[in-house]
């Protein structure tokens, strides 16, 4: 599928989370998050670092899936 489908999905995801979090969490936790691709319906997203990914993981995986 193509980035902007990906960027799509990312954004209606970002819409959910941002609608459960306060704007703090959302702006240092999810808005630095950028949509790379779409494959069926697994959405990979790029984040600054290691950390970011484990904290989104720990924290939000079960909402984002």
């Amino acid at each position: 599928m193509s980035k902007e489908e990906a960027e799509n999905m990312w954004s209606k995801i970002q819409d959910l989370v941002k609608g459960d979090v306060d704007n703090q969490a959302f702006n240092t936790w999810f808005k630095p998050a950028k949509a790379l691709s779409l494959d069926g319906s697994i959405l990979s997203i790029a984040v600054p670092n290691t950390f970011f990914e484990e904290w989104i993981s720990a924290h939000y995986r079960e909402f984002i899936e």
